[in-house]
């Protein structure tokens, strides 16, 4: 089975996550054109946001439970409270590196060139139209720090989810070749759909077309976060699997170092995601 396949039949199965994603996102889009229209629905789209973004953390936290295919369960409002502050700074975090990136790129293209429009212009109209290739890039730096960080948090360990991603993506560049071409695709469809708007047409209400991206763009990043939690966890249980290989080769004389590693993994642990408890016997 290959792994996109698995991926499609992981989210398949479990296909109201898909739902529940795609219309906390409509709504966060309609109340967002409502705000563009209305400074009144400022503060209520600031809410929709915020609990958009709880939403999106939460389920990708039981997309990464299903891929990691454990009997424990750890329920949605769990993954919601643990990863809304990770998940939001790593999002944070790759933004400021792929827009920073964009924007030098955009300056020094005006400094080369010196079009006619002003610097405050030429940038406007440069973020308007590069807005789908940065959202790619965020795509491509995202594929495996996103479940990374998921999975650091659930172990309580310290990870820098960016550089092993990068890393990652390297290692596997097969498989992420094949993940990234779901991001691709929803890209390609927005930006579509926003060259047949226009400028004009980007802060309107959404319609039906969009309505329809949103929904299929909600099921491809869900199913690539499958895929990328499957590659991550692999890796994860290889270096676990070289780990204990290389305990057991140590010595009688290293038994005390060997203490010294687990009282630092019970410290790691101690922030861990854990399920809750079963009932008492």
């Amino acid at each position: 089975m290959t792994l996109l396949r698995e991926s499609f039949g992981g989210i398949n199965a479990r296909f109201h996550l898909v739902g529940l994603y795609a219309t906390s996102a409509v709504l966060s889009r309609i109340s967002f054109a409502l705000a563009v229209e209305n400074p009144e629905w400022a503060l209520p789209a600031g809410i929709v946001l915020v609990i958009y973004s709880g939403v999106g953390f939460g389920i990708s936290g039981l997309v990464f439970q299903e891929a990691s295919r454990r009997r424990e369960r750890i329920p949605f409002g769990r993954y919601v409270r643990a990863l809304f502050l990770p998940l939001l700074w790593l999002w944070l975090e790759a933004n400021l590196i792929v827009s920073g990136l964009f924007a030098f790129g955009a300056a020094s293209y005006f400094v080369a060139v010196r079009p006619p429009a002003s610097f405050e212009e030429f940038l406007t109209a440069t973020g308007v139209w590069a807005a789908q290739p940065v959202e790619l890039a965020m795509d491509i730096l995202l594929l495996y720090a996103w479940p990374l960080c998921i999975l650091s948090r659930e172990r309580g360990e310290r990870r820098a989810p960016i550089r092993e991603g990068w890393r990652l993506l390297r290692l596997r560049a097969a498989d992420s070749l094949r993940l990234l071409l779901l991001p691709a695709l929803v890209v390609s469809l927005k930006g579509g759909l926003a060259y047949a708007r226009g400028v004009k047409g980007e802060n309107a209400p959404p319609d039906v077309p969009e309505v329809l991206i949103i929904f299929a763009g909600c099921y491809l990043e869900l199913v690539a976060l499958y895929g990328a939690a499957r590659v991550v966890l692999e890796r994860a249980t290889a270096e676990g699997r070289d780990g204990r290989d290389a305990g057991d080769s140590r010595g009688a004389g290293d038994d005390r170092a060997a203490d010294d590693d687990r009282d630092a993994d019970d410290g790691r642990d101690a922030g861990a995601i854990r399920p809750p408890p079963g009932p008492r016997a």
